[in-house]
């Protein structure tokens, strides 16, 4: 007849195991955390090359009212307005100028102060607009631009 097994627990049978299984979720929430971060910085870094590309653009505007204004006062005056470009929307807007008479300072419409239309300066500011992940995006850029050709 077979002499029955005997078994021998020891206290610290298992725990291998144990062990095992807390390395291995420690290691799977660190993948975790990792693809994480690396979707955030893909994220982060789409939306710094949207913001780039914004003010690429709101400068080539602000080049090309330059460039409409070299040409002459009236084609700078003619270039209002809103074009596309890939995903991003360019709207180039032009202001009348009012100077202090005391001073001939810009000021602005709302000033209290006596004031004189400039015919010869323009406020030119573009704006960029495109979509992003939170909705509308939007950039500008002015500058004042003069009649530097005036006869």
């Amino acid at each position: 007849m077979r002499q029955p097994t005997t078994y021998n627990l020891q206290p610290n049978h298992g725990f291998g195991l144990l062990e095992i299984i807390i390395a291995v979720a420690i290691i799977a929430g660190s993948l975790f955390a990792l693809a994480e971060v690396s979707a955030l910085a893909v994220r982060l870094t789409q939306t710094a090359l949207a913001e780039q590309q914004a003010l690429f653009l709101s400068e080539a505007g602000i080049e090309n009212a330059r460039f409409a204004r070299d040409s002459s006062w009236a084609t700078l005056l003619a270039s209002a307005g809103a074009e596309t470009i890939d995903t991003f929307t360019r709207t180039t807007t032009l202001e009348d100028v009012y100077r202090r008479n005391s001073d001939d300072d810009i000021i602005p419409v709302s000033s209290p102060d006596p004031k004189t239309i400039d015919p010869n300066t323009r406020k030119v500011t573009v704006t960029i607009s495109w979509q992003g992940r939170k909705g509308i995006m939007s950039t500008s850029l002015s500058a004042y631009l003069t009649n530097l050709f005036q006869s």
